[in-house]
Order: C-alpha cells, then sequence, then structure tokens
C-alpha cells in the first residue's frame, strides 16, 4: 500500500543530465521536513540548495543523533528519498546559515553572494535543538535506583510509557504547569473541533486553551494517572536529595515560582525530561518580524509538511497567487479574530483555526489559486496547471501588468 501511494503521490525525480530551470530555492535544514520540501521543489523542476549546519551523518535531523523506536527505519527512508532525487550533489553540509537577507530585485541571498541567489527560502530547522539539561543542587548527591521524571512535554510521555512498560512500581511526573492530556482518536478530535469543551474549566489547565501548547495526544497517559500508577506533581523542582528531589508543590491555580509546599518526592531514578531549546529564526532580516505580526510560527508539521512548500512552488511560478504585504497581515488578523473563540470565550476555550481549514480557505479566498487545488493538496505534480498560467502570463503582458519584472517579486500582483 505504502509502494503505491509513493507511486501515485511522488513526483517524478528529475533526470540528473537536465538541468532545472524553474525558480531557485534555499532551504534551510536537512531534517525530514528540510529533505521532504526539496524532494517537492526538485520533483516539480524547481533549483534547490539545501544548507545543513552539521555532516552529512546529520541528515535526517534528530532522528539521527538518539535511539528512538524504529530511528534506523526512519532514517533508512529518509536516506532513500535522499538518492532518489539526487539531493546529495545539491547540498552544502558544514554551512550555518547566519544571515538571510534580499538584493535590489528581491532575491534571497543566504549568508553571502557566494552562494547564490533564491527565489523562495524553506526554513526547516525544526524545533528540537541543543537538550535542556538544567543543573540542580544535590544532583551529584543522588543515589539509588520508584521513578521520577522532570518535564512534562513528549521526552516524559516517552519515558513514562517505557517505564510502565517495563512494570515501574509508581512514576512521578514533576512538571512546572498543567498540560492538556488528548487521546488519539478521531471522534474526540472531531469533538474538540466543535469547541464545546470551552466551559470545562475544572478539567483543564487553569491559563491556557487546549491548542496554545502542544498537547499530550496519548490517552494511557491519562489513564496511568486515573490508575494511581503514575502521578502528576505540579512543582517547581528545589533540589536533588541522597533519596529523592526537594519540590516546591504548588496548587492549580498557583503560577510557577510562587510559594507552595516543601515536599520530597522519593524515588530510585531520576529521568531528565526537560525538552531541547528551539533554534532559533534570528538569521532572517528584521522585517520579517515586524510587530505586532511576530513571530512566525507554523504547526508542528505531519501530514501538511509537503503542503506548505507547494504553497511557495505556486506562489513563485504564478505570480496572480502570490499575496501583498497588506492581505498577508489581514491574514493573520483574522486568523487572530477567529481565534478568539465563539463570543470571545474564556481563555479555558480551543483559541485555533484548525490548519486544515485555513489552507482550504487560503485557496478558496482567491480566485486565481482554484486551479492549483488538486496540487496544493495532494501533490499531484501533472495537476500543474501550466497551460493556464502561460495564458494568465500572455494576457498580463498584454495588460503591461507583470510582476516578475517589477522590484521586490515577492511583493505580489494578486488580491
Amino acid at each position: 500500500m505504502q509502494w503505491l501511494i509513493d507511486k501515485i503521490l511522488s513526483p517524478t525525480p528529475p533526470d540528473p543530465r537536465v538541468r532545472l530551470g524553474r525558480p531557485k530555492i534555499a532551504v534551510v535544514g536537512a531534517g525530514i521536513t528540510g529533505v521532504t520540501s526539496a524532494v517537492h521543489c526538485v520533483g516539480h523542476g524547481f533549483d534547490v540548495v539545501i544548507f545543513g549546519a552539521g555532516p552529512e551523518e546529520n541528515v535526517g535531523g534528530i532522528w539521527s543523533k538518539g535511539g528512538y523506536p524504529d530511528r534506523q527505519q526512519i532514517i533508512s527512508q529518509v536516506r532513500q528519498l535522499w538518492e532518489r532525487y539526487g539531493l546529495d550533489t545539491l547540498t552544502k553540509f558544514n554551512t550555518k546559515v547566519n544571515r538571510v537577507y534580499q538584493d535590489d530585485r528581491g532575491r534571497w541571498i543566504i549568508n553571502s553572494l557566494s552562494n547564490g541567489r533564491f527565489d523562495g527560502i524553506i526554513s526547516a530547522i525544526g524545533t528540537c535543538g541543543v537538550p535542556k539539561v538544567p543543573e540542580m543542587p544535590g544532583m551529584n548527591r543522588f543515589k539509588g535506583e520508584i521513578m521520577i521524571v522532570i518535564g512534562g512535554g513528549a521526552s516524559a510521555v516517552e519515558a513514562l510509557e517505557f517505564a510502565s512498560a517495563e512494570g515501574a512500581q509508581k512514576i512521578y511526573i514533576s512538571a512546572r504547569s498543567d498540560k492538556w492530556i488528548t487521546p488519539r482518536n478521531p471522534f474526540w478530535n472531531m469533538l474538540l473541533a466543535m469547541n464545546i469543551f470551552g466551559q470545562e474549566t475544572d478539567l483543564a489547565p487553569s491559563n491556557k486553551g487546549i491548542f496554545t501548547d502542544t498537547p499530550m495526544v496519548n490517552f494511557d497517559v491519562m489513564d496511568k494517572l486515573q490508575t494511581g500508577k503514575a502521578e502528576w506533581v505540579r512543582c517547581d523542582i528545589e533540589q536533588f536529595t541522597e533519596d529523592g528531589v526537594l519540590v516546591n508543590k504548588r496548587a492549580k491555580c498557583v503560577a510557577p515560582g510562587e510559594p507552595g509546599q516543601k515536599v520530597v518526592i522519593k524515588g530510585d531514578l531520576v529521568v531528565m525530561a526537560t525538552g531541547c531549546k528551539r533554534p532559533q529564526l534570528s538569521f532572517l532580516p528584521d522585517s520579517c518580524f515586524e510587530e505586532p505580526y511576530v513571530s512566525p510560527n507554523c504547526t508542528v508539521g505531519n501530514w501538511h509538511i509537503g503542503i506548505y512548500p507547494r504553497f511557495l512552488l505556486m506562489f513563485l511560478v504564478d505570480p496572480l497567487t502570490r499575496p501583498s504585504p497588506f492581505w498577508m497581515k489581514r491574514w493573520i488578523d483574522m486568523t487572530r479574530f477567529l481565534n478568539l473563540g465563539p463570543l470571545l470565550a474564556p481563555s479555558t476555550s480551543l483559541p485555533i483555526w484548525s490548519s486544515s481549514g485555513g489552507f482550504v480557505f487560503c485557496v478558496w479566498f482567491n480566485p486565481f489559486r482554484w486551479k492549483w487545488a488538486l496540487f496544493v493538496f495532494f501533490g499531484l505534480g501533472f495537476m500543474l496547471p501550466r497551460d493556464v498560467v502561460e495564458v494568465e502570463d500572455r494576457i498580463r503582458n498584454e495588460l503591461g501588468v507583470n510582476g516578475d519584472e517589477a522590484d521586490g517579486r515577492d511583493l505580489g500582483i494578486g488580491f
């Protein structure tokens, strides 16, 4: 089945002897998102250069660094794509991107002119950078082998599941704040999309909506908390002791750092599930972070990783689909307004507009994008509307409206 889907939806790899003549795109990052984005671009005839901060062994991003479950299977698929589309010749390894700027015609320059000029940029730097390993007083005094997990994110959930599967007697999750826990269930997701749980304050974190932060999409965690196999401790870590961790245990509505009860959680093993520092977009020009339109924060990707690059390809090939800065800002304003929830519901409602609805509305909003719908949503390369775009280009040239020749080509001439 996977082979069949791959054959139907994957773009055809280009002939290595043929020079790709479409707009040139810089991809910053050689992880899964960077590789798959480059594949989309190359497979549809665009010239690509990938900038990876590390050596070739780091292809695959975070999956190349640790022993995650099925790690080898994931890396082998990334490598397969890498070789199939000839990305090895399109990548500059050990090249950290420190600066990005535009020339007089709006072309992008990565670090310096020696790397060439680009018509577009895909930032695929990921969300996991340098691991956070905080130094805490008394760490060297801790001895022994019940389990304490410091942190409340995805890595904490993985540690909890692993320890539970191995028969741990008790697991304490020591987290600074509360966390939404949602199941992997289509019916439950449909109920969330209907926004019917906005007033369930007793069951929700007191100061944030369900998707304003990354929730735990794992109902096994709730089961372990309810059965007593695991315990969620809302606290601040004070220091390690010889037989556990001294924490400042807080009530639900008490903010981190505020007074609480000093408690020693006794345990035999401590897991530092404190996450990673998020890579920064500081290499982008300041104009990308104009107040109040900061900062670019797209959804952490899964099925829609390819949709973002295809939007970029559409904008580069078809100027009539390109939004102007004015309409970009209005789009953000509208999204923020919709995110307020029905009748400006309190913060415990669901302040998010689903990415699926956003994608559909973005295409529907501009009639010149309708012809691109199958390409954007499904990646069907044979549906690339070349003929229609060529007719539109001829009409624009006859009318003297040509966005490609204008300074700052990314300003857009559509509506």
